[in-house]
């Protein structure tokens, strides 16, 4: 509909109008989730403050933690979490590996994350890629595999060999701990959300049936062994 009003010339219309959606729905807001708080009505400070502890079970299995998606998106270009998102996205870094191999190391990664009680159970699905992390801050915490094959770095389902490694490596702390950086955050957010990552949009719409296809290898794998 923004689009259709875009090309109309109609901008100010379409403003007016999702501005009375967006009083209608609050405090809930249209996510890619649904109708949901975001952190525009949270302690989003204090959430991303909390990360590292929350995550301490995850950091604990040896694997590198990225913060990813629309957390590292608000945290580069608004020092804060995105005030219309509702959820903080990490990639885990698999090592080298290729798209063939990686469903196999995700899901034996999973049973890693079971064994340490790190999932919520209730998101456990069959062919999901995503695992949705037990933590205390009543919001989702998700978890994405990333991987380099050749030099080439991927991360479901943004990127696939889409940047070299050492836009990537060495990762940076954030804020001193654990969790970790990509080297050149501008290089990665432009391969995600365009050369335009800078202005913020609260209808982002992202290409999900080219992704389906790009990764369908990890979307076809049963993640749904629990035990």
């Amino acid at each position: 509909m923004e689009r259709r009003y875009a090309k109309k010339g109609q901008e100010a219309r379409f403003a007016t109008f999702f501005e009375c959606v967006k009083q209608t729905l609050h405090p809930d807001f249209i996510t890619p989730h649904g109708y949901n708080r975001t952190f525009s009505e949270m302690a989003s400070d204090e959430i991303l403050s909390k990360l590292d502890s929350e995550l301490k079970p995850v950091i604990q299995l040896g694997k590198p933690i990225m913060l990813y998606a629309g957390a590292l998106l608000g945290h580069v270009r608004d020092g804060r979490l995105i005030d219309h998102d509702d959820d903080v996205d990490f990639a885990v870094y698999l090592g080298e590996s290729t798209l063939d191999d990686i469903p196999k190391e995700w899901a034996l990664f999973q049973q890693d994350l079971i064994a340490n009680n790190c999932l919520d159970p209730e998101s456990l699905t069959r062919n999901s890629p995503t695992f949705k992390v037990r933590n205390s801050l009543g919001i989702d915490i998700d978890l994405f595999p990333a991987w380099s094959d050749g030099g080439r770095f991927s991360v479901y389902p943004y990127s696939l060999n889409d940047l070299p490694d050492d836009a990537i490596f060495p990762l940076k702390p954030l804020n001193g701990g654990t969790i970790g950086l990509p080297q050149d955050e501008p290089a990665l957010l432009a391969q995600s959300y365009g050369e335009n990552w800078r202005i913020p949009d609260p209808l982002f719409h992202f290409d999900w049936p080219s992704a389906r296809r790009r990764f369908a290898s990890l979307r076809q794998y049963d993640y749904s062994v629990t035990g």
